[in-house]
């Protein structure tokens, strides 16, 4: 897979695109950049499945300013060849195209939907169960 970062603003969303149960949106990006005193704009589309927009729909916003990271996908469309990222992560957040969401607090703890992922010990009693659980499938 071919794995792109990007940043830029976020310049429009199309309408949805496919089928209920998997429809999905372009989210066009504008990056602009400054080349020999000239300033340099280029365009990127961003396919952004619609429970990971409408479950987040504060990162995708209309002159919002985003680091975009994807693999490159491509289609043909009237023998022009369109090219387009598939997003993984956004603002430092990592998708998948079920929507979980992927991502660390200031001190490095895991986030699983903006939970903590905090390791908790087991309880005397879980303990027990899981030991009397072994000891049955076992054997022993």
């Amino acid at each position: 897979m071919n794995n792109v970062k990007i940043d830029g603003k976020i310049v429009g969303i199309s309408k949805p695109i496919g089928k209920e149960g998997n429809k999905y949106y372009f989210i066009k990006i504008k990056q602009s950049r400054v080349f020999n005193e000239e300033k340099h704009s280029t365009f990127f589309d961003v396919k952004v499945y619609s429970n990971i927009l409408k479950k987040h729909k504060e990162l995708f916003l209309v002159d919002k300013k985003v680091m975009i990271e994807g693999n490159l996908d491509s289609y043909f469309k009237d023998d022009n060849l369109i090219t387009y990222i598939v997003l993984e992560k956004i603002n430092d957040n990592f998708y998948n195209k079920l929507g979980d969401i992927l991502s660390y607090d200031t001190d490095g703890t895991m986030l699983w939907h903006g939970k903590r992922c905090d390791k908790v010990p087991m309880s005397n009693k879980e303990e027990q169960e899981l030991k009397d659980l072994i000891k049955e499938i076992s054997g022993g």
